[in-house]
């Protein structure tokens, strides 16, 4: 293992518990950390963007859910169903609630989770269902554990994540290979909604 990769490594750990665009610039501008990497960007004059794109989520339900087979769901298809939904003041919460009141939709999820992690694992023991953006569910999609379906209002449903640096100073050369990585997968995903 190189040298500098478990310090790459703690990056991403640090601003994915974080919870916030802003929290993960705060920890950005406080530590000896060299990038970023969240959804929810906002300008920061002590924060420089690299690169970014906008991502949309749909509904992720276990593989023998009633749902499963469909090609798109709108968001009124998901609220008969037990809903586990981001914790209260996280940015993709926030994103969910304007999405649910611009279509005059009451919800009442019956988990709430902080955790990305946790959620999907509910899913898969098909206690119910969750919105998350296909970039969290990758891995589980591959394995057939969960099944991905884009919603029809998917334009309330996106975000945009970013890989940031602070305004001042040199990124590191393993900084600097990353964000180049990153750049170039973002190129990839192009227009196309992830």
């Amino acid at each position: 293992m190189h040298a500098l990769q478990p310090r790459l490594l703690k990056v991403l750990d640090v601003v994915a518990r974080a919870g916030s665009m802003r929290k993960a610039a705060a920890r950005l501008n406080v530590s000896p950390l060299d990038l970023g990497l969240a959804f929810g960007f906002r300008r920061d004059p002590n924060i420089r963007e690299i690169v970014s794109i906008e991502t949309r989520s749909g509904l992720v339900v276990a593989p023998s859910h009633p749902l499963a087979s469909r090609s798109v769901v709108k968001l009124a298809d998901c609220v008969g169903y037990p809903l586990i939904l981001p914790g209260a003041g996280t940015v993709f919460r926030s994103v969910l609630d304007e999405a649910f009141a611009k279509t005059s939709l009451n919800v009442d999820p019956v988990i709430e989770a902080t955790n990305f992690e946790m959620m999907k694992r509910f899913v898969i023991l098909d206690r119910g269902v969750a919105f998350l953006n296909r970039i969290n569910v990758d891995f589980e999609l591959r394995r057939g554990e969960l099944i991905f379906i884009p919603v029809r209002e998917s334009h309330l449903l996106s975000e945009k994540l970013t890989l940031f640096q602070r305004e001042r100073g040199a990124l590191s050369t393993v900084a600097s290979q990353f964000a180049e990585s990153m750049r170039k997968a973002f190129e990839e995903m192009g227009p196309k909604q992830m």
